[in-house]
């Protein structure tokens, strides 16, 4: 199995190696900044079911035009909704159509790992697919904030950048826009796009600094220990309490 001392993209890679290899994904960031029982649990849980199964056949889709075999004729009419209106985006179409993206390619530098939608050199963009209920900017920055967007963008920026500096020996970072595509997954289907300011991009980088200083911390004093401690506290539930 490759390990986290590759600096370089990994076209062949599947993704069964990819979620194996040890290095460190933004998932794991966000999973550490919720303290060790998150992180430790979630490794031990892994995410499934049919949300997970909903954006996997997504992403075939509308990064591959692929079609999942089997599928309800609900999840078809969606599916075929949200291609239509992802299509309609003058940016992604173009994107789609340049020979020199990479579409879901695995990227490790230093041991992290990223793994984007879709990256296009050319235009220095990185660009990430998102299924929501709600797309509008007021709905999503909320999102953002719940979900840790803005350290995906920093994090995928940083790795790509690393990644192309080094490889390539350019002496300036090649990606400078992380770009949101958010799609509704239900009528009307509205697809808008959003990016991180430069101030949100900034407190991403200190989410990042704090992240992995607490993954090295598990790793450094076990995550099981710290976890197990974790969820014996008691916590006091104290709030207002109204007539």
């Amino acid at each position: 199995m490759k390990t986290f001392d590759l600096h370089d993209w990994q076209p062949g890679m599947d993704d069964v190696d990819y979620f194996a290899d040890p290095a460190i994904s933004f998932s794991d960031m966000s999973l550490a900044l919720k303290g060790a029982l998150a992180y430790r649990n979630r490794k031990l849980y892994p995410l499934e079911g049919t949300a997970l199964s909903f954006g996997s056949d997504f992403h075939n889709l509308m990064l591959f035009e692929k079609w999942p075999e089997k599928i309800t004729p609900a999840t078809k009419k969606h599916l075929e909704a949200m291609h239509a209106q992802l299509l309609r985006v003058s940016l992604f179409k173009d994107i789609m159509e340049k020979e020199s993206k990479l579409v879901e390619t695995p990227g490790f530098f230093g041991g992290q790992k990223i793994k984007p939608d879709i990256a296009c050199p050319d235009w220095g963009i990185l660009i990430d697919l998102k299924t929501t209920s709600d797309a509008s900017p007021e709905a999503f920055k909320w999102s953002a904030k719940k979900f840790n967007y803005h350290l995906q963008a920093y994090h995928y920026l940083d790795v790509a950048n690393k990644i192309h500096m080094e490889t390539n020996g350019f002496t300036r970072p090649v990606f400078h826009t992380f770009l949101f595509v958010a799609i509704e997954k239900s009528a009307p289907y509205t697809v808008r796009i959003h990016e991180c300011s430069p101030g949100v991009l900034e407190a991403a980088h200190e989410l990042k600094v704090r992240a992995l200083n607490t993954i090295n911390r598990f790793r450094a004093e076990g995550v099981d220990a710290l976890a197990d401690e974790e969820q014996e506290i008691i916590h006091p539930l104290d709030f207002p309490v109204g007539r």
